[in-house]
C-alpha cells in the first residue's frame, strides 16, 4: 500500500473504532436507564419536576447534500423514525442529538445543522468539516474553534469549512426579526477618524 492509502485506511479504522465506541457507550447508557426504569423499593421515585428531556429538532442547514442523505438513513436505522416534512429530525434530548452528530463526524461526514424551536434557529448549530470532529454551539463558537484547529495544523477543509461558515449570518435569539431586518437595509458606513455622525 502507498503511504496515502495506509494513512487513509488508519484514517478510516479510527473513524470506525470511534462510531463503535459511541455505539457501544449508547447501549451502555440505554442498558442502564432500562435498569433504573425498575422501581426498587429504596430507589427514590421520579417527581414530576424530573419530567423527561424535551425533544430536540435538528434541521440540516447546508454543506454536503451526499453526506446528508447518508446521516438521514442513519437517524432513520438509529431511532426508527422517518425525517418531519420539513426534512427535520426530531431526537429525544439535546444529548441524543449531539451524541448522534459525534458519530457522523466521526466518519468523516460533512454537515451543517441548526436547532430549531418553534420553526426558528435557537443559536445552537452542529457542524462537521470531514476531519472527524464535531464542532458544535453558536456559528461563531465554531467558528473560533476552526481557526484554532486551523492554527494548529493548516489543511484546506479548514479554509473551505471557516469560508462556509462566514457565508451564514449570525444569529442572536435575544434580537428581533424587525432589528435583524434593519440591519440588512442599513449600509455598513465607516466612519473618518474624528467625525461624529452626520447631522440631520
Amino acid at each position: 500500500m502507498t503511504k496515502a492509502k495506509t494513512q487513509k485506511h488508519k484514517e478510516q479504522l479510527e473513524a470506525e473504532r470511534a462510531a463503535a465506541q459511541a455505539r457501544e457507550a449508547e447501549a451502555q447508557r440505554q442498558a442502564a436507564l432500562q435498569e433504573g426504569a425498575v422501581p426498587e423499593p429504596d430507589k427514590k421515585k421520579k417527581t414530576e419536576e424530573e419530567a423527561a428531556p424535551e425533544p430536540v429538532t435538528i434541521k440540516k442547514h447546508s454543506i454536503n447534500d451526499e453526506d446528508w442523505e447518508k446521516i438521514a438513513e442513519q437517524f432513520k436505522q438509529d431511532f426508527g423514525r422517518e425525517l418531519e416534512e420539513d426534512g427535520s429530525m426530531v431526537f429525544p434530548s439535546h444529548e441524543a442529538a449531539v451524541n448522534f452528530f459525534t458519530e457522523q463526524a466521526a466518519k468523516k461526514l460533512e454537515f451543517l445543522a441548526m436547532q430549531m424551536q418553534d420553526n426558528k434557529p435557537t443559536g445552537f448549530a452542529v457542524f462537521s468539516c470531514g476531519d472527524g470532529q464535531l464542532y458544535q454551539g453558536t456559528i461563531e463558537e465554531i467558528k473560533a474553534a476552526i481557526e484554532i484547529a486551523n492554527q494548529e495544523n493548516p489543511q484546506a477543509m479548514y479554509t473551505k469549512a471557516l469560508k462556509t461558515l462566514s457565508e451564514i449570518p449570525s444569529f442572536n435569539p435575544a434580537s428581533s426579526m424587525r432589528g435583524a431586518l434593519d440591519n440588512l437595509k442599513k449600509p455598513d458606513v465607516e466612519e473618518a477618524p474624528g467625525s461624529g455622525p452626520a447631522p440631520k
